[in-house]
């Protein structure tokens, strides 16, 4: 069915689609260099780059709502929850934490310092947010909160590629040791 070499259809197919170790054109194909490396810079860059773009967009969340006036957010959020089923005083609570939790979790992310702990609790403010929204059935926002969620999970589970950060050059001996990065033999 699909030229198969050895018989087994799905066996070939997948070999198909493993790097060739050996034929140096295409192995450049899937990213390899010198038959004996992957291209971790090209995953350690894409991984600093969209760590410093979330780090940046939570970091602006908290400080444009502290330098707009941290009482000001805490009236809009408290009026936009007052028919929500959860209690005035709990609602005030976090919208007087949220913005500066965004500040230094957006802060954490952007310099890559305790990037798996703040990575961690980002996402889980996201969780409680995207409950909020449900509450309150604004399916928009909690689209919108959902692609946040995605790229946290890409950013913890690549963790392993976070060398370009505080934390990567703190201990460069973890940044070496990634299990996440393929050895070609």
């Amino acid at each position: 069915m699909f030229g198969t070499v050895g018989g087994d259809p799905e066996t070939d197919l997948l070999q198909r689609f493993q790097p060739s170790r050996g034929i140096p054109e295409l192995d450049r194909l899937h990213g390899m260099r010198n038959n004996a490396e992957p291209a971790t810079a090209a995953y350690e860059t894409a991984y600093c780059l969209l760590r410093l773009t979330l780090g940046v967009n939570i970091l602006m969340h908290g400080a444009s709502r502290i330098a707009s006036g941290l009482p000001h957010f805490v009236a809009g959020l408290m009026k936009e929850f007052a028919a929500s089923p959860l209690p005035a005083p709990l609602v005030h609570a976090f919208a007087y934490t949220l913005p500066w939790s965004e500040l230094f979790i957006g802060a954490a992310i952007l310099f890559g310092l305790w990037t798996r702990p703040a990575l961690v609790l980002g996402a889980l403010e996201i969780f409680v947010l995207t409950f909020g929204e449900g509450l309150l059935q604004k399916w928009s926002v909690a689209g919108i909160q959902l692609l946040y969620a995605v790229v946290y999970a890409i950013l913890l589970a690549f963790v392993g590629y976070n060398r370009w950060s505080i934390d990567g050059w703190r201990r460069p001996h973890l940044a070496s040791a990634s299990p996440y990065r393929e050895t070609v033999e």
